[in-house]
Protein backbone atom coordinates (compact mmCIF):
# COMPACT_ATOMS: atom_id res chain seq x y z
CA UNK A 1 0.00 0.00 0.00
CA UNK A 2 1.69 3.16 -0.89
CA UNK A 3 2.28 5.97 1.62
CA UNK A 4 0.25 8.85 2.57
CA UNK A 5 0.55 11.72 4.55
CA UNK A 6 -0.85 13.70 7.77
CA UNK A 7 -3.44 16.35 6.81
CA UNK A 8 -1.46 19.08 9.25
CA UNK A 9 2.46 18.55 8.76
CA UNK A 10 2.13 16.67 5.87
CA UNK A 11 4.50 14.18 7.18
CA UNK A 12 4.90 10.80 5.15
CA UNK A 13 2.80 7.63 7.09
CA UNK A 14 4.70 4.69 5.18
CA UNK A 15 2.16 1.95 3.88
CA UNK A 16 2.33 -1.52 5.55
CA UNK A 17 5.31 -3.30 3.57
CA UNK A 18 6.06 -0.19 1.78
CA UNK A 19 9.62 0.98 1.27
CA UNK A 20 11.64 -2.12 2.26
CA UNK A 21 14.95 -1.37 3.19
CA UNK A 22 14.20 2.69 3.26
CA UNK A 23 11.92 2.44 6.04
CA UNK A 24 14.20 3.86 8.34
CA UNK A 25 15.28 6.76 6.48
CA UNK A 26 12.04 8.16 5.51
CA UNK A 27 11.63 7.49 9.83
CA UNK A 28 14.59 9.31 10.78
CA UNK A 29 13.86 11.67 8.03
CA UNK A 30 10.15 12.48 9.71
CA UNK A 31 11.55 12.43 12.89
CA UNK A 32 14.55 14.27 12.84
CA UNK A 33 13.72 17.07 10.06
CA UNK A 34 10.41 17.41 9.56
CA UNK A 35 8.84 17.42 12.98
CA UNK A 36 11.96 19.03 14.53
CA UNK A 37 11.33 21.70 11.67
CA UNK A 38 7.37 21.87 13.17
CA UNK A 39 8.22 21.97 16.57
CA UNK A 40 11.91 23.75 17.24
CA UNK A 41 12.14 25.62 13.57
CA UNK A 42 13.17 29.25 13.07
CA UNK A 43 13.46 30.87 9.43
CA UNK A 44 13.10 33.96 7.78
CA UNK A 45 11.27 34.36 5.28
CA UNK A 46 11.64 38.34 2.98
CA UNK A 47 8.14 40.02 2.50
CA UNK A 48 7.66 43.43 0.22
CA UNK A 49 5.38 46.33 0.57
CA UNK A 50 2.23 45.87 -1.01
CA UNK A 51 2.67 42.41 -2.12
CA UNK A 52 1.43 39.16 -1.09
CA UNK A 53 3.68 36.31 -0.21
CA UNK A 54 2.02 32.72 -0.62
CA UNK A 55 4.14 29.93 1.89
CA UNK A 56 2.64 25.91 1.19
CA UNK A 57 3.20 22.98 3.03
CA UNK A 58 4.54 20.26 0.25
CA UNK A 59 3.95 16.65 1.37
CA UNK A 60 7.41 14.58 2.74
CA UNK A 61 9.75 17.47 2.24
CA UNK A 62 11.18 20.87 4.01
CA UNK A 63 8.92 24.07 3.75
CA UNK A 64 9.02 27.31 5.24
CA UNK A 65 5.46 27.31 6.49
CA UNK A 66 6.25 23.90 8.78
CA UNK A 67 8.64 25.86 11.00
CA UNK A 68 7.74 26.87 14.36
CA UNK A 69 8.93 30.24 14.50
CA UNK A 70 9.25 32.42 11.29
CA UNK A 71 11.23 35.71 10.85
CA UNK A 72 9.36 38.20 8.50
CA UNK A 73 12.16 40.48 7.18
CA UNK A 74 12.18 43.20 4.25
CA UNK A 75 9.39 46.09 4.07
CA UNK A 76 6.14 44.94 5.40
CA UNK A 77 3.01 48.14 5.22
CA UNK A 78 -0.31 48.91 3.37
CA UNK A 79 -1.61 45.16 1.99
CA UNK A 80 1.56 43.61 2.55
CA UNK A 81 0.47 39.55 3.62
CA UNK A 82 1.43 36.30 4.40
CA UNK A 83 -0.15 33.60 3.28
CA UNK A 84 -0.17 30.41 5.28
CA UNK A 85 -1.64 27.05 4.06
CA UNK A 86 -4.86 26.04 6.08
CA UNK A 87 -2.81 23.16 7.72
CA UNK A 88 -3.85 23.49 11.73
CA UNK A 89 -0.69 24.82 12.98
CA UNK A 90 0.98 26.74 15.44
CA UNK A 91 2.71 29.86 14.61
CA UNK A 92 5.17 32.44 16.39
CA UNK A 93 5.71 35.33 13.90
CA UNK A 94 8.43 37.97 14.44
CA UNK A 95 7.86 40.90 12.20
CA UNK A 96 11.25 42.40 11.74
CA UNK A 97 10.08 44.32 8.86
CA UNK A 98 9.41 48.54 8.51
CA UNK A 99 5.66 48.33 8.21
CA UNK A 100 2.80 45.96 9.80
CA UNK A 101 2.16 42.25 8.08
CA UNK A 102 -1.04 40.54 7.89
CA UNK A 103 -0.76 36.92 8.36
CA UNK A 104 -3.74 34.90 6.85
CA UNK A 105 -5.34 32.01 5.23
CA UNK A 106 -6.14 33.23 1.69
CA UNK A 107 -9.01 34.53 0.72
CA UNK A 108 -9.48 35.17 4.80
CA UNK A 109 -8.91 38.19 6.89
CA UNK A 110 -6.52 36.93 9.03
CA UNK A 111 -4.29 39.10 11.98
CA UNK A 112 -1.99 41.86 11.49
CA UNK A 113 1.49 41.69 13.12
CA UNK A 114 2.87 45.21 14.08
CA UNK A 115 5.99 46.01 13.03
CA UNK A 116 9.01 44.82 15.66
CA UNK A 117 6.59 42.46 17.28
CA UNK A 118 6.29 39.38 18.06
CA UNK A 119 3.00 37.78 17.85
CA UNK A 120 1.59 33.67 19.03
CA UNK A 121 -0.89 32.55 16.31
CA UNK A 122 -2.33 29.40 15.08
CA UNK A 123 -4.37 28.74 12.15
CA UNK A 124 -7.69 27.11 13.30
CA UNK A 125 -7.83 25.04 9.99
CA UNK A 126 -9.98 28.05 8.27
CA UNK A 127 -7.74 31.21 9.24
CA UNK A 128 -5.64 32.70 11.50
CA UNK A 129 -6.10 33.87 14.93
CA UNK A 130 -4.60 34.57 17.76
CA UNK A 131 -3.48 32.11 19.94
CA UNK A 132 -3.96 33.67 23.37
CA UNK A 133 -6.60 35.77 24.42
CA UNK A 134 -6.67 35.45 28.22
CA UNK A 135 -3.89 35.13 31.00
CA UNK A 136 -4.27 34.55 34.67
CA UNK A 137 -1.37 36.78 35.72
CA UNK A 138 1.00 39.07 33.33
CA UNK A 139 4.59 40.02 34.65
CA UNK A 140 6.52 41.83 31.85
CA UNK A 141 9.54 44.22 31.57
CA UNK A 142 8.38 45.38 28.00
CA UNK A 143 5.43 44.15 25.95
CA UNK A 144 2.49 45.84 23.71
CA UNK A 145 -1.19 45.04 23.86
CA UNK A 146 -4.15 45.79 21.29
CA UNK A 147 -6.89 45.11 23.43
CA UNK A 148 -6.57 44.78 27.46
CA UNK A 149 -9.53 43.73 28.95
CA UNK A 150 -9.12 43.32 33.06
CA UNK A 151 -11.73 41.42 34.80
CA UNK A 152 -9.76 41.18 37.97
CA UNK A 153 -7.12 43.79 39.95
CA UNK A 154 -4.37 45.34 38.00
CA UNK A 155 -0.86 46.54 39.94
CA UNK A 156 1.59 48.98 38.06
CA UNK A 157 4.69 49.41 39.41
CA UNK A 158 6.52 51.74 37.01
CA UNK A 159 5.59 54.11 33.83
CA UNK A 160 2.83 53.20 31.90
CA UNK A 161 2.07 54.58 28.39
CA UNK A 162 -0.88 54.44 26.55
CA UNK A 163 -1.77 55.48 22.57
CA UNK A 164 -4.81 55.42 20.30
CA UNK A 165 -7.78 55.58 21.46
CA UNK A 166 -8.99 54.02 24.76
CA UNK A 167 -11.65 53.19 27.04
CA UNK A 168 -12.04 52.64 30.82
CA UNK A 169 -15.54 51.24 30.29
CA UNK A 170 -15.21 49.07 33.89
CA UNK A 171 -14.55 52.18 35.97
CA UNK A 172 -16.53 55.57 36.53
CA UNK A 173 -13.76 57.75 35.66
CA UNK A 174 -12.65 60.29 32.64
CA UNK A 175 -10.02 59.92 30.89
CA UNK A 176 -7.88 63.22 29.67
CA UNK A 177 -4.92 63.80 28.19
CA UNK A 178 -1.81 65.78 30.14
CA UNK A 179 0.13 68.28 28.55
CA UNK A 180 2.95 65.79 28.39
CA UNK A 181 0.88 63.89 25.36
CA UNK A 182 0.27 61.07 27.96
CA UNK A 183 -3.27 59.56 28.70
CA UNK A 184 -4.68 59.90 32.57
CA UNK A 185 -7.62 58.87 34.56
CA UNK A 186 -9.50 61.21 36.63
CA UNK A 187 -12.15 60.49 39.36
CA UNK A 188 -15.08 62.03 38.48
CA UNK A 189 -16.05 62.25 42.38
CA UNK A 190 -13.06 63.10 43.72
CA UNK A 191 -12.67 66.53 42.63
CA UNK A 192 -11.78 69.57 45.42
CA UNK A 193 -11.30 73.41 45.05
CA UNK A 194 -8.01 74.43 46.45
CA UNK A 195 -7.19 78.97 46.52
CA UNK A 196 -6.03 81.86 48.17
CA UNK A 197 -7.51 85.36 49.11
CA UNK A 198 -5.97 88.22 49.33
CA UNK A 199 -7.78 91.53 51.14
CA UNK A 200 -7.63 95.00 52.35
CA UNK A 201 -9.03 95.73 55.61
CA UNK A 202 -8.10 99.41 56.43
CA UNK A 203 -9.66 100.61 52.98
CA UNK A 204 -8.04 101.50 49.54
CA UNK A 205 -6.43 98.57 46.91
CA UNK A 206 -4.54 95.75 47.07
CA UNK A 207 -0.88 96.58 46.22
CA UNK A 208 1.23 93.99 44.38
CA UNK A 209 3.55 92.00 44.46
CA UNK A 210 1.87 89.51 46.73
CA UNK A 211 1.68 85.70 47.41
CA UNK A 212 0.72 82.60 49.68
CA UNK A 213 1.38 78.98 49.20
CA UNK A 214 -0.73 75.99 49.68
CA UNK A 215 0.25 72.29 49.63
CA UNK A 216 -1.29 69.68 46.92
CA UNK A 217 -2.46 66.45 49.29
CA UNK A 218 -3.26 64.06 46.04
CA UNK A 219 -2.21 63.23 42.32
CA UNK A 220 -4.33 65.68 40.56
CA UNK A 221 -4.86 67.90 37.64
CA UNK A 222 -6.35 71.41 37.33
CA UNK A 223 -9.98 71.22 35.23
CA UNK A 224 -10.36 75.00 35.85
CA UNK A 225 -9.45 78.46 37.63
CA UNK A 226 -11.31 80.62 39.06
CA UNK A 227 -10.50 84.63 40.12
CA UNK A 228 -13.65 86.77 41.82
CA UNK A 229 -12.75 89.92 43.19
CA UNK A 230 -14.41 93.04 44.95
CA UNK A 231 -13.68 96.69 45.04
CA UNK A 232 -15.26 97.34 40.53
CA UNK A 233 -13.78 96.26 37.35
CA UNK A 234 -10.45 96.52 37.34
CA UNK A 235 -7.16 94.37 36.50
CA UNK A 236 -4.96 91.84 38.04
CA UNK A 237 -2.07 89.18 36.68
CA UNK A 238 -1.64 86.10 39.05
CA UNK A 239 1.25 83.30 37.92
CA UNK A 240 1.21 80.11 39.70
CA UNK A 241 4.47 78.80 41.28
CA UNK A 242 5.60 74.46 41.43
CA UNK A 243 7.97 72.86 43.36
CA UNK A 244 8.35 69.74 45.11
CA UNK A 245 8.56 69.92 49.16
CA UNK A 246 10.47 71.20 51.02
CA UNK A 247 11.74 73.61 47.71
CA UNK A 248 9.95 76.73 47.93
CA UNK A 249 8.91 77.80 44.58
CA UNK A 250 9.99 80.48 43.16
CA UNK A 251 9.75 82.63 39.72
CA UNK A 252 11.74 80.16 38.08
CA UNK A 253 9.60 77.44 38.87
CA UNK A 254 6.58 79.46 37.13
CA UNK A 255 4.14 76.91 35.36
CA UNK A 256 2.13 79.55 33.26
CA UNK A 257 4.44 80.82 30.73
CA UNK A 258 2.83 83.28 28.49
CA UNK A 259 -0.77 82.38 29.60
CA UNK A 260 -1.07 84.21 33.01
CA UNK A 261 -4.48 83.63 34.70
CA UNK A 262 -5.80 87.32 33.75
CA UNK A 263 -8.40 89.92 34.40
CA UNK A 264 -7.74 93.12 32.13
CA UNK A 265 -11.04 94.43 32.32
CA UNK A 266 -13.56 93.24 34.71
CA UNK A 267 -14.43 91.29 37.82
CA UNK A 268 -14.52 87.45 37.07
CA UNK A 269 -12.11 85.05 35.41
CA UNK A 270 -13.86 81.38 35.24
CA UNK A 271 -11.05 79.67 32.80
CA UNK A 272 -9.87 76.36 30.89
CA UNK A 273 -7.77 77.72 29.11
CA UNK A 274 -4.28 76.24 29.99
CA UNK A 275 -2.37 76.74 26.06
CA UNK A 276 1.37 77.40 26.67
CA UNK A 277 1.48 76.02 30.86
CA UNK A 278 4.54 73.62 31.23
CA UNK A 279 1.75 71.24 33.18
CA UNK A 280 -1.52 70.86 34.87
CA UNK A 281 -0.77 67.65 37.31
CA UNK A 282 0.72 68.03 40.86
CA UNK A 283 1.55 65.28 42.76
CA UNK A 284 1.43 64.84 46.58
CA UNK A 285 3.67 67.27 48.46
CA UNK A 286 4.18 69.76 45.48
CA UNK A 287 3.35 73.48 46.88
CA UNK A 288 1.95 75.59 44.52
CA UNK A 289 2.53 79.54 44.93
CA UNK A 290 0.14 81.86 43.78
CA UNK A 291 1.89 85.16 43.20
CA UNK A 292 -0.12 88.61 42.54
CA UNK A 293 1.92 90.04 39.91
CA UNK A 294 -0.23 93.38 39.45
CA UNK A 295 -3.26 94.29 40.63
CA UNK A 296 -5.85 97.75 40.39
CA UNK A 297 -8.96 98.82 41.80
CA UNK A 298 -9.64 95.21 43.67
CA UNK A 299 -9.51 95.55 47.35
CA UNK A 300 -10.08 91.54 47.49
CA UNK A 301 -9.21 88.86 45.14
CA UNK A 302 -9.99 85.20 45.83
CA UNK A 303 -7.92 82.42 43.35
CA UNK A 304 -9.51 79.19 43.19
CA UNK A 305 -7.85 75.90 41.08
CA UNK A 306 -10.21 73.10 40.53
CA UNK A 307 -8.27 69.69 40.74
CA UNK A 308 -9.43 66.01 39.86
CA UNK A 309 -7.78 63.36 41.63
CA UNK A 310 -5.83 61.12 38.57
CA UNK A 311 -6.09 57.19 40.10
Amino acid sequence: MASTYSPNLALELIGNEDQPGAWGDTTNYNLGTLIEQAIAGYTQQAVTTGLTTTLTMPNGTTAVARNMFIELTGTGGLNTNLVVPSNQKLYFIYNNTTGAVTVKVSGQTGVTVPATKKMLLVCDGTDIVPAVNHFVSVTSDTSSVDTLNVTGNATVNGDVTIGGDTTFSALTANQFVALDGSKQLASTSLATSRGVGWQTFLGGTLVAPLSQIIEIGSKSQITSINIITQGGSGSCVIDLWKAPKPTIPTVANSICGTNKPTITVGTTLFSTNFTGWTTTTFNPGDLVMFYLQSSTVFTKIDVQIILQDIL
